[in-house]
């Protein structure tokens, strides 16, 4: 049990830190948004194994606000964490979350949309957006700015959202 421990806070350490060592104040982007992804897959992972349900969004983000100044981790982390928002769904500068515990609490929903609108080909905007549930496999979608997009409450896998191709 304790090696499990230790290894899913190093998993979480270094997956926090891999994902943000090089940046200061730069734009969030959606590999940043997969990382978040990463460490909330993480820390439901840790919650469910500590309690045997799932963390509701009160627990997550007060999980998220403890690390949010930690002084054990690098100050790369702590410039990343500083930005989480945590008074509105705005998570992350431009990026905004929708999460669900579904009924029974037999897992949960994470969809990531991300506010940053991308060209293609066509000069037609999408947004991206990431998903994820408790079988932690991370979906990325890019549907069109215009699309109507479900909510964590409408789908019960992070594989039925429209368009998810797995990361």
């Amino acid at each position: 049990m304790l090696r499990r421990m230790v290894y899913v806070q190093f998993v979480l350490g270094f997956g926090l830190f891999s994902a943000f060592a090089s940046e200061t104040q730069t734009e969030i982007m959606t590999w940043h948004a997969v990382a978040l992804a990463r460490t909330i897959n993480t820390v439901e992972v840790v919650h469910f194994y500590k309690t045997g349900v799932h963390a509701d969004r009160g627990a997550l983000l007060d999980y998220l606000l403890a690390r949010k100044n930690d002084t054990k981790a690098g100050g790369r982390v702590r410039e990343w964490t500083s930005r989480l928002n945590f008074s509105s769904d705005e998570i992350l500068p431009g990026w905004f979350i929708d999460y669900e515990v579904k009924a029974g609490n037999t897992g949960y929903i994470l969809i990531l949309t991300g506010d940053e609108k991308q060209k293609t080909e066509s000069d037609e905007k999408h947004k991206s957006i990431v998903i994820t549930d408790e079988q932690t496999m991370i979906y990325r979608a890019t549907p069109y700015a215009t699309d109507r997009l479900p909510t964590a409450r409408e789908i019960t896998r992070a594989q039925d959202f429209p368009g998810a191709k797995p990361i």
